[in-house]
Parts: structure tokens; C-alpha cells; sequence
């Protein structure tokens, strides 16, 4: 029995298998709200998780007084994996599709900021989740950035 076990729990780490990661692959969106450096930020993510593979839709609104960004469209995907409660993601694409509207912002503050979300994605592009609920229905991550996001099945 206890061979029968350890076996288990080889192939369970080898193979990345984990408690929760059948019911990960899908779509799951998120909505949230917060102020940064005096910026309104409003951010609506898409997680699309298939096998091994994931795509990220992440549309940004940020304002500061007559400023603003509207709809900055991000698009990104990769690869993923989950271990026990932990979620690995591996950004290996990333693009900037389109923005709505700008106003009151010139060309050169414009790329400042794509520059700043561009080097916040690719500096580092291994992110660690843990998950903290995961439902048929919702999806409950805290990440390295001492953020909690929670999903829901799209």
C-alpha cells in the first residue's frame, strides 16, 4: 500500500496534476477598481485556460483629473500549470491591440504608459498564484503582488 502511494505521489508531482487543476481550463473574468498614484484605475481581465495553454484580454481605463486612457486593450498568452493550490504562469506573447479613447494626454505620456505596463508584464514572466477557492462557478487567486483576485466562470 504504501508503494501504491508513493507511486501516486511521483506521478502526481511529475505530471503537474494537482487538487484543483481539472476544473481550471475555461474562461474567467475578473472586474476591479483602485486608485494608484492618484490614477482611477478600471481593469476587466479574461482568463481563458485550455490544456496547458492560457490567453489574457486585460482592458485598462485610467484617469487622473481631465487625463485619460479608455479601453487600452492587452492582449497576452502562454503557457500554465498547477501544482497542489499553486498556480504557475508563463507569459510568453505579449501585445498592446488597441485603445477607445485618450484625452488629454500627449503621444510621448501615452508611451510612457504602455512602456510601464509592457515592462510590468515581461520584466518578470513567471507569476505564482495561490488558490485560494476554486469552484465550478468562481475562481479565487492571491499573487505575489499581495493582490487577491476573484473570478468568475465567463
Amino acid at each position: 500500500m504504501k508503494k501504491i502511494f508513493l507511486a501516486f505521489a511521483v506521478y502526481s508531482v511529475i505530471s503537474g496534476a494537482g487538487v484543483f487543476s481539472g476544473k481550471i481550463p475555461g474562461e474567467w473574468i475578473t472586474e476591479r477598481k483602485f486608485v494608484h498614484n492618484g490614477e482611477k484605475h478600471l481593469e476587466k481581465e479574461t482568463l481563458d485556460f485550455r490544456a496547458d495553454t492560457f490567453r489574457l484580454i486585460l482592458n485598462i481605463t485610467i484617469s487622473k483629473g481631465t487625463l485619460l486612457v479608455r479601453d487600452l486593450r492587452i492582449e497576452a498568452s502562454g503557457l500554465w500549470k498547477m501544482r497542489d493550490d499553486i498556480l504557475v504562469i508563463v507569459m510568453q506573447e505579449l501585445r498592446f491591440a488597441g485603445v477607445g479613447e485618450t484625452r488629454g494626454i500627449n503621444r510621448e505620456s501615452f508611451r510612457t504608459v504602455i512602456r510601464e505596463l509592457r515592462g510590468n508584464y515581461l520584466t518578470d514572466p513567471i507569476r505564482l498564484y495561490r488558490v485560494l477557492k476554486l469552484t465550478d462557478s468562481s475562481f479565487v487567486i492571491h499573487g505575489e503582488e499581495n493582490v487577491e483576485k476573484s473570478y468568475s466562470r465567463n
